[in-house]
């Protein structure tokens, strides 16, 4: 019989090349995909999430930039989070 490449050994072997993969790994990804969205809603003026997948997309870069030790990306993302508190609370 062929093999048809979906076994659970083939499933077990992309879990586990996940979970080798170092937290910034996926900390990198999931807020490059939310930046994405960020920049979807707000083109599409979709209020007021584009507002909190700004503040949750420069969390993200804060954290990765503690976590590479970038004082760029921490201080430009601190920035940006406080722009964004600032439109929400609208002071």
């Amino acid at each position: 019989m062929p093999h048809s490449g979906n076994s659970s050994g083939d499933k077990l072997k992309i879990i586990e090349l996940a979970r080798q993969q170092p937290l910034d790994f996926w900390i990198k990804w999931i807020a490059a995909i939310l930046a994405l969205l960020h920049v979807y809603v707000t083109a599409h003026d979709i209020y007021p999430w584009y507002k909190f997948s700004g503040i949750t997309t420069a969390l993200l870069w804060t954290w990765l930039g503690y976590l590479w030790r970038q004082n760029v990306l921490i201080v430009l993302n601190i920035i940006m989070v406080l722009i964004y508190v600032k439109g929400i609370l609208g002071v």
